[in-house]
């Protein structure tokens, strides 16, 4: 499995370089980044020291959509509770979480500094992620947090990846295939993709576990070949 770092349009140079020397410390080496190029600033260069090959091989995207196309779980990081998510869940848990499934890449990923993850970003988010403060004010910046998820993810047993790759072709993974089953499902019944159940829906079973997303597999199938009859 792999762990990719997303930063959506970024514009502060020195919080993309920061971010990188926070990865390379971690262990981790794919970052990915949408729409900007703040990057190939000297500023970023120097707050990346001695991780300024993650800046040059950073994979770079137009949009959420295409960063995480060939990603099993995408996992966004949001200051407080939006777009009709019922669970926000602290760093601490997204081990356990992850090591739940098999995945074969999961991404987080982080918004810009001044606005954070749009909705349209969200809604490409299968479960959401905040870091628990003391106080509301002031709140960690952008290259503090990926820090702060770089650490807690950095125990997880990982594959030694010398380069990003991308494959946006990759099969559905169970969960992945799992989603669009269920999106399928709740057309039929009338529930769009924009509901605020289906939203909860599609948020929960990314929380489950292999035996359960494989049960879950079955119960649909069984349904999809009853209307078949």
């Amino acid at each position: 499995m792999e762990i990719v770092f997303i930063l959506s349009q970024p514009a502060v140079p020195e919080n993309i370089g920061a971010s990188a020397r926070a990865l390379k410390t971690m262990g981790f080496s794919q970052l990915r980044l949408i729409n900007t190029t703040a990057h190939t600033d000297k500023q970023a260069r120097i707050l990346a020291h001695g991780s300024t090959e993650l800046l040059r091989n950073a994979l770079l995207f137009d949009d959420l959509g295409s960063a995480t196309a060939d990603c099993d779980l995408v996992i966004g990081t949001s200051a407080k509770p939006r777009h009709h998510r019922e669970t926000l869940y602290p760093p601490t848990q997204l081990k356990e979480l992850i090591q739940s499934q098999q995945l074969q890449r999961v991404a987080i990923v982080f918004g810009s500094e001044k606005h954070g993850l749009s909705n349209s970003e969200l809604e490409c988010c299968d479960i959401l992620t905040s870091i628990p403060l003391a106080t509301s004010y002031p709140s960690l910046n952008l290259s503090q947090a990926v820090m702060l998820y770089a650490y807690e993810l950095s125990t997880m047993p990982l594959p030694a990846v010398d380069n990003n790759q991308y494959s946006p072709t990759t099969t559905d993974g169970q969960l992945k295939s799992l989603q669009r089953k269920l999106a399928v499902q709740a057309e039929d019944i009338g529930i769009s993709s924009n509901d605020k159940v289906f939203v909860w829906a599609k948020e929960k079973v990314a929380t489950l576990g292999q035996r359960e997303i494989g049960f879950l597999h079955f119960i649909n199938d069984k349904i999809t070949n009853n209307k078949k009859q």
